[in-house]
Parts: C-alpha cells; sequence; structure tokens
C-alpha cells in the first residue's frame, strides 16, 4: 500500500509541475487566456494522438479499442446533453465551467484504466527497480496538469479549484491503483476496452471546449498547433531517453 500511496503523491506532484509551467506560459502569451486555452486543447490533441493511441494500438485488440472509444464519446455527448440544459448558453463564464466539467470527467475516466493496469503491473522489476515505467508514467502528468490549470484560468483567477481539483485527480488514482493491485484482475479484452474509454473520454475533452472560443479561424489554429507541436517534441525527447 505505500508503494501505491508514493505513485499517487508522484502524480500530484506531475499536475502541479504541469500548473507551474502553464502559469509560466501564461506571461509568454501575455495572458491572453482565450489562446492558452486553444494551446492547452492542442496539448490534450497532442496526448492523444501521439500517446494514448500509438500504445494502445500497439498493446490491446482494436476491436475492444473501437467498443471502448464509442462508448466514451457516447457517454460524452449523453453527459453533454443532459448537463447543456441547465447551461445558459449566452454566457461566457457558465461555458467556461462547463469546460473545465468535461475535462476533469475525460481524465477521471482515462485514469480509471490506467490506474487499474498500473496496480496490476506494480509489483513488477521495471516499476520498483529502474522506474522505466514509473517515470513516463508520472511525467505524462505534467501536460495534463498544465491543461487544467488553463481550463480553471479561463474563468477564476483563484489557485484553490486547480489544487483541489489536482489532490482529487491523484486521490482517484491511487484508489484506481489499489484496486488494481489488490482486487482486480481484468482480462486482455476488458484492458483492451477500458483503454478505448479512456481514449474516447479524453479526446472528446480535448475538443469540447474549442468551438467556444472567439476569434480568427487561422489564429485558434495556430495556437491549437503549437499545443500539438509541444506534445509531439515532447514526445520525441521522453522516447529518446
Amino acid at each position: 500500500m505505500k508503494l501505491v500511496v508514493i505513485v499517487g503523491v508522484l502524480v500530484f506532484i506531475g499536475l502541479l509541475f504541469g500548473g507551474f509551467l502553464a502559469s509560466i506560459m501564461k506571461i509568454i502569451f501575455n495572458k491572453q487566456t482565450a489562446n492558452l486555452y486553444l494551446f492547452a486543447s492542442g496539448i490534450l490533441i497532442g496526448i492523444v494522438v501521439f500517446m494514448l493511441v500509438p500504445e494502445a494500438m500497439g498493446h490491446y485488440n482494436r476491436l475492444g479499442l473501437i467498443i471502448g472509444i464509442l462508448g466514451g464519446v457516447s457517454f460524452m455527448l449523453f453527459l453533454e446533453t443532459n448537463v447543456l440544459k441547465s447551461v445558459n448558453s449566452d454566457q461566457l463564464r457558465p461555458r467556461m465551467i462547463l469546460s473545465s466539467f468535461f475535462l476533469i470527467i475525460g481524465i477521471v475516466f482515462h485514469n480509471l484504466p490506467v490506474g487499474l493496469m498500473v496496480g496490476m503491473e506494480l509489483d513488477s522489476a521495471t516499476w520498483l527497480l529502474d522506474g522505466t515505467l514509473l517515470g513516463p508514467f508520472v511525467i505524462h502528468q505534467i501536460p495534463e496538469g498544465m491543461a487544467l490549470f488553463v481550463s480553471f484560468l479561463a474563468w477564476t483567477d483563484t489557485l484553490s479549484p486547480f489544487l483541489i481539483t489536482a489532490f482529487s485527480l491523484a486521490s482517484f488514482m491511487i484508489l484506481f491503483i489499489a484496486i488494481g493491485h489488490f482486487v482486480m484482475d481484468f482480462t486482455f479484452k476488458t484492458k483492451s476496452v477500458c483503454m478505448g474509454i479512456a481514449i474516447g473520454t479524453l479526446g472528446y475533452a480535448s475538443i469540447h471546449g474549442i468551438h467556444y472560443r472567439r476569434g480568427s479561424f487561422s489564429t485558434s489554429y495556430i495556437h491549437l498547433l503549437l499545443g500539438v507541436l509541444f506534445i509531439l517534441i515532447y514526445t520525441v525527447l521522453i522516447k529518446s531517453h
């Protein structure tokens, strides 16, 4: 259990460091929150395209992945349809809060299968001795922390929502890892469906808030592409080490 908690603490630190990097990016973008938000959306799209999908295609059943992706997207569409009924679409702040909500949901569903599988593999030598799995897993939290920080920055100037969310996500990760480590042992097909759900929910969350951002088409895509390029470079650097 001690190792499970340690991994959860490292996840929390990774999210916080991502928020710290995002605060630096805020200065670089000269406090242009809309452009920074688009940059963060590009980061999430990059995570899905360059991290989750290639890894999933190489390690899981493709039919299970497709079923999971469709299920994840369908769930998010159902959730959005019901939540939007209580949101005034003419007001910006409620829509930004809604975008943060969907981002959190996407990350939770992404962390669920990942945490369970980490728990199942936690006793392996790769985790305990050389850290070749633990390192990338923790580093993977950094871009998610950046995206979360920027998402909250769009509608609040306080750090409390980000800190509470980061702590909650780390706590959920501890729970998921503990369940995977002490309770569950999924079949290969079940793992594939779970990973598909992770891709579908996080992928939906990554593009959900883009249409809320006003601005020229070319400007929006420049900042989106910058975020995607950031993750591409990030991925290449991580793999090179």
